[in-house]
């Protein structure tokens, strides 16, 4: 009882401890995921961060490009815009994308021009059906509210169209020079309006997309199948695609991150004009070798006219990014489960490992209780008869005995002696088990000889206990390979306890039979019986039924354990079943594959 309650304790102890490690682990898996999602959000967002500062410094490189000066502009417009354009082929790839170039006039709808980039001049044009929205805008803006700086056009104030796409470049006319001498400072106020022209650069969307988003985005975010992630890009205005990359489109409710693009970078944008070049002499103008002369011009009027110019606050373009696995939170919810069934499996095989552990604990301890009572059944079986043959000698030496006294003691020792060998054989098989040497030679043997010596082995004591034995067989039973020693010590074993069960005038019945496929031998008896529950038990070592226990019938319970490995060593299978009306039927089948007719 007290082996039993501390295995209970310790497998209760046990348990609590598992479950508060499962719960300490549910906690810090919750924490690194949470900091997972972070992780990934932090990352996302740096990516897009370096993703939008190198799209949009491209594109404001171009933009620049096309800052004219505005006296060369107004000299020679042709040779300003093909000087632009190539700068801003070389200097990003935005300006590999350019599609065309105009010039309008503000105010004038019809006064637009289109630059020919194979003959180098300006020549008048109608507004594409493309841009006609842009021309439209640029008429209504007759004039600047700030002039002398390049600002997007008109009220609305955009420098880029994502829709079209293109960018839209102002071209302010040159302030008049301001008569300074060195070291004097001059204020002078200007109007508040100044007329300006509007170079409009029309970039190709499909070269755009391929050359400048594309491998962007490659950068940034992984190339192809190699990316974690599906990324859009579409127009701010209509939602039309510029680029996708990844499984599928991005829906913009289901973004994981939602960033402005296509902008211009106001701290890329040099507003200042080149320093002019030296005199026809090669000699640099002597008011920079001296002093400067420093102009502030203060504009007339409210030069805070209108709201700041959208093109310059926010992009153009949308860029949605998603996880392929449906979001980010999907991730780290996979992540998640990975770890913590990763987590729950080591769990549950150290819970295995420890429930085991306890499963052979007990089992060790309940066999070597068995072990001891086995000893003690056999040490008290051994003493009995030893203790008879004993007293038998002592009697015969010491002259006690005479005459017909002689005759039974002799049967009385001689009976004896058979009980002692009988145990002895018990207990030598169980070692034969326990070794694996139960089986020494398999040879060809003959069932019905075999049957009949162990019937007659048992043939005193059928006798002794008035047991009837009764051996019934066919004619010609098949000559089978086995070990005749093994199988005939297990046929003892089931003979012998169905004589030792059984009542005085009961019968004992050995019955052999052969089909195609196996040979059936099958001993039964009408004796003391086996309860229901004892009958899944009974094949196992040191296992003794209740009713056997409580009649108080001597026995070691290895007999039917040594039963079953035979059988099991030879192929076959051993049964054993409560016998209609009282008693107990043992059957052993063995196949007769490998076997010959006899």
């Amino acid at each position: 009882m007290g082996t039993r309650s501390w295995h209970l304790a310790a497998a209760l102890l046990l348990v609590a401890l598992l479950g508060i490690v499962a719960t300490l682990q549910y906690r810090w898996l919750g924490d690194i995921s949470r900091a997972e999602r972070e992780r990934l959000q932090s990352s996302l967002q740096t990516r897009a961060s370096e993703f939008e500062v190198s799209l949009d410094g491209d594109v404001t490189r171009a933009y620049a490009a096309f800052d004219v000066d505005p006296t060369m502009f107004a000299v020679n417009p042709a040779a300003a815009l093909s000087e632009a354009a190539a700068r801003a082929g070389r200097e990003s790839a935005t300006g590999n994308a350019i599609k065309a170039i105009f010039v309008a006039e503000p105010g004038v709808e019809a006064r637009v021009k289109q630059f020919d980039t194979a003959a180098g001049t300006l020549e008048p044009a109608e507004w594409p059906s493309e841009l006609q929205a842009i021309g439209q805008r640029i008429a209504a803006a007759p004039s600047l509210a700030i002039g002398g700086v390049p600002l997007p056009p008109g009220f609305m104030g955009e420098a880029l169209d994502g829709e079209v796409p293109a960018l839209i470049v102002p071209v302010v006319s040159p302030e008049p020079p301001v008569a300074s001498a060195p070291g004097e400072m001059t204020v002078r106020t200007l109007p508040s309006r100044s007329t300006w022209r509007a170079v409009v650069v029309w970039l190709d969307a499909g070269r755009l997309s391929t050359g400048l988003v594309a491998p962007m985005v490659s950068r940034y975010f992984g190339d192809g199948g190699e990316s974690d992630f599906n990324v859009s890009v579409v127009s701010r205005g209509k939602g039309r695609v510029v680029f996708r990359g990844g499984d599928a489109e991005v829906d913009p409710k289901k973004a994981d991150l939602d960033a402005d693009v296509f902008a211009l970078r106001l701290g890329e944008l040099h507003w200042t004009r080149s320093i002019p070049p030296p005199g026809a002499d090669g000699k640099a103008h002597d008011a920079l070798q001296d002093r400067v002369a420093i102009t502030i011009v203060r504009r007339g009027g409210d030069a805070g006219d209108g709201p700041m110019p959208a093109g310059l606050s926010g992009g153009a373009w949308r860029m949605l990014v998603q996880a392929r696995q449906g979001s980010l939170d999907a991730i780290v919810a996979q992540s998640r489960l990975r770890n913590l069934t990763l987590s729950l499996g080591v769990l549950g095989i150290l819970a295995a490992s420890l429930a085991l552990i306890l499963v052979a604990s007990v089992r060790e301890q309940r066999m070597a209780r068995q072990q001891l009572e086995f000893v003690a059944s056999v040490s008290h079986e051994l003493r009995t008869p030893l203790a008879v043959i004993r007293s038998a000698g002592e009697n015969l030496a010491d002259g006690v005995v005479s005459g017909d006294q002689v005759t039974e003691y002799g049967a009385l020792i001689r009976n004896e002696g058979r009980r002692l060998s009988d145990m002895v054989d018990r207990v030598m098989d169980f070692a034969g088990i326990t070794s694996g040497t139960l089986i020494r030679s398999m040879r060809a043997t003959e069932v019905v000889p075999l049957v009949q010596a162990t019937v007659s082995g048992h043939q005193m004591e059928a006798q002794e206990r008035q047991v009837r034995l009764i051996v019934r067989s066919a004619s010609a039973l098949p000559t089978i390979r086995a070990d005749p020693d093994a199988l005939r010590s297990a046929l003892q074993n089931v003979v012998g306890n169905a004589i030792k069960y059984s009542g005085a005038g009961s019968e004992v019945e050995i019955d052999v039979a052969a089909t195609n496929r196996m040979l059936r031998m099958s001993v039964s008896d009408r004796g003391l019986g086996i309860d229901d529950d004892d009958l899944p038990h009974v094949f196992k070592p040191f296992y003794r039924g209740r009713r056997a226990v409580d009649a108080q019938i001597r026995g070691s319970g290895v007999g039917l354990s040594v039963v079953q490995k035979i059988v099991h060593a030879h192929g076959g299978e051993a049964r054993i079943a409560r016998r209609t009306g009282g008693g107990t039927v043992v059957t052993i089948d063995l196949p007769l594959s490998g076997m010959e007719r006899a």
